[in-house]
């Protein structure tokens, strides 16, 4: 096969055919959108770029974040509270402490400037929360890595306790009360 055997498709137009650092240039660049598709020559159908990152050899980090509308949809449908305090990460053996942005009753948002995980990884956190009448601790499965400020992780709970999850329903119904009275 040749080198040129890439092809996109985004805004009702398809391009290629092109190599593998062309559409990796035109991805990191934002020229290339997070809502378009790539096709391979030897590949049965086009795909979503987002779920292609292997095929076109580009970390997690290197994808861009969803378009805004998507973001403010997604905060519609899973609305979360601020939260403050420490987040204990149990990691390989240590323990690494980052700080609670955000929580909803499906995850957490992680803030710290390492780099601990991979998206995928499965860890165990103790949340020392402010606004929360104790600590709790849970496993979790990281789903987003930012290297936009706040710099962090995005993590899913895997099990929560119903108290706890009746504690961040109640943070969420406080902060969403106050906003809309304001």
């Amino acid at each position: 096969m040749s080198e040129k055997d890439w092809y996109t498709f985004q805004d009702k137009k398809q391009d290629g055919p092109m190599a593998l650092a062309s559409i990796q240039e035109r991805y990191r660049s934002n020229s290339l959108s997070p809502l378009a598709y790539v096709f391979k020559t030897g590949w049965k159908d086009w795909r979503p770029i987002a779920e292609c990152h292997d095929e076109l050899q580009l970390t997690v980090n290197e994808l861009p974040p969803p378009p805004p509308q998507e973001i403010k949809e997604r905060r519609k449908n899973a609305p979360r509270a601020t939260v403050a305090g420490k987040i204990i990460v149990h990691s390989r053996e240590k323990l690494e402490i980052a700080k609670g942005v955000n929580i909803s009753p499906s995850g957490i948002f992680v803030e710290t400037d390492l780099k601990l995980f991979k998206t995928g990884e499965s860890v165990e956190i103790t949340c020392k929360l402010k606004n929360f009448d104790k600590h709790f601790r849970t496993k979790v499965t990281v789903i987003r890595v930012s290297e936009d400020k706040p710099k962090g992780y995005g993590m899913r709970f895997e099990h929560l306790e119903k108290k706890i999850a009746a504690e961040i329903a109640r943070l969420i119904d406080q902060e969403n009360s106050s906003s809309t009275a304001a």
